[in-house]
């Protein structure tokens, strides 16, 4: 057998013209793929070689990781198995691409704890423990409710795809936070509501398009992701009306905006940087250099602006984000008693048999839902 010893000079020749691998000085074939240099097996094996070459060749063109030669498939294949997958339903539409990255980040946090090489189905109770106890040092119970959900679809993803003989066992120790823990957890951070004051205060000291994109947050409920990619065609700016499938779930819904809104709309406008990219012409807000508000994931510009306001006017506290301003709108606008008014300016997916035989939702009841948040906040007599 040749070592890693030999010598340039010492290097075999093909043994027939067409063969599609390489001599190497380190005394292995290898063959250079999508500009990497992979090696197959020793010069005095080279049928081996080639077997191994053919059996990985179509996924490493495909800049793809081929599945382990034993038969077996280790947590990095399994992980990347399944993230080709997601890729998909992100093309597709069927899943946004902040839920992509957070599927991403999940398959980074095993491959780190299970080590690459672990092979999949020797992943058990005692490594799921070993995953749990390291995510709850750095989570809060919902965050870690919902990365152990994860997880677990990583898992039952590989038995349903066949890439896992059977089901993965996950044991006892590998169990989402109690609804107790959850209630608890909440009760210290206490509230995700502003009052009005606080609004007052962050609309006081925004500049724009943040005040406006504060007042729809209230008014409409929308969320970091729907303003940044509000568009013209959702917005009357004759009628004052608001029409906009929500992106996360294309749930139609309708608003009637207020005249602070409008106003505070046509106003980020003046600000409205020229859009760089075709597919940002017709969003309505556009920074200054001309690139999108939206972002989807955890980095969103809306967020990161938007706590930055907060630490300013000594608003922000655990809990309180951009997104408070949907629960906001959500529980005041409850109080009017119109949860399928409230549920569709939402854009709230509705399962039940009611909504299967409700054609339309009147104007009236929107408008009323409309008035009843905006007299809580702008009214005199104001919590304060």
């Amino acid at each position: 057998m040749a070592t890693g010893k030999s010598t340039k000079s010492a290097r075999p020749g093909k043994p027939y013209p067409d063969f599609p691998l390489t001599p190497h000085p380190s005394g292995k074939w290898c063959k250079r793929i999508r500009g990497r240099l992979y090696y197959f097996g020793s010069w005095d094996d080279w049928t081996s070689a080639l077997e191994e070459y053919q059996r990985v060749r179509d996924y490493l063109q495909a800049g793809k990781t081929p599945p382990p030669d034993e038969g077996e498939i280790t947590v990095q294949v399994l992980c990347n198995q399944f993230l080709e997958i997601k890729d998909n339903l992100v093309r597709s539409g069927d899943i946004t691409t902040r839920t992509f990255s957070e599927y991403q980040g999940t398959c980074t946090m095993l491959v780190d704890v299970l080590g690459k090489r672990m092979m999949a189905t020797h992943v058990g109770p005692s490594d799921f423990i070993r995953i749990r106890t390291r995510l709850a040092k750095r989570l809060g119970p919902t965050r870690l409710a919902n990365e152990i959900n994860r997880v677990r679809s990583v898992f039952k993803f590989g038995y349903e795809h066949q890439f896992l003989e059977k089901p993965a066992v996950f044991g006892q120790g590998f169990k989402r936070p109690s609804q107790r823990t959850l209630r608890v957890h909440r009760q210290k951070v206490g509230e995700r509501l502003y009052t009005p004051k606080q609004i007052q205060t962050l609309m006081e000291a925004a500049t724009m398009p943040m005040r406006a994109m504060i007042l729809l947050g209230l008014n409409a409920g929308l969320g970091n992701s729907d303003c940044g990619q509000l568009e013209f065609d959702n917005v009357d700016f004759q009628t004052g009306w608001l029409s906009y499938p929500r992106p996360k779930t294309g749930i139609d819904r309708k608003a009637k905006l207020w005249p602070e809104t409008i106003a505070a709309i046509k106003a980020a406008l003046t600000k409205r940087g020229k859009p760089k990219l075709e597919e940002f012409r017709n969003r309505i807000f556009v920074t200054k250099r001309g690139l999108s508000w939206f972002k989807n994931s955890p980095d969103n510009p809306i967020s990161k602006e938007f706590r930055k306001l907060a630490d300013d006017t000594k608003v922000y506290r655990r809990g309180l984000t951009f997104y408070t301003l949907r629960h906001t709108f959500a529980t005041i606008a409850g109080d009017t008693g119109d949860q399928v008014a409230v549920n569709h300016v939402m854009g709230h997916v509705d399962d039940t048999m009611a909504a299967v035989y409700r054609e339309r939702i009147s104007d009236a009841r929107l408008e009323r839902v409309a008035d009843h948040v905006h007299a809580w906040l702008f009214g005199k007599e104001t919590t304060p």
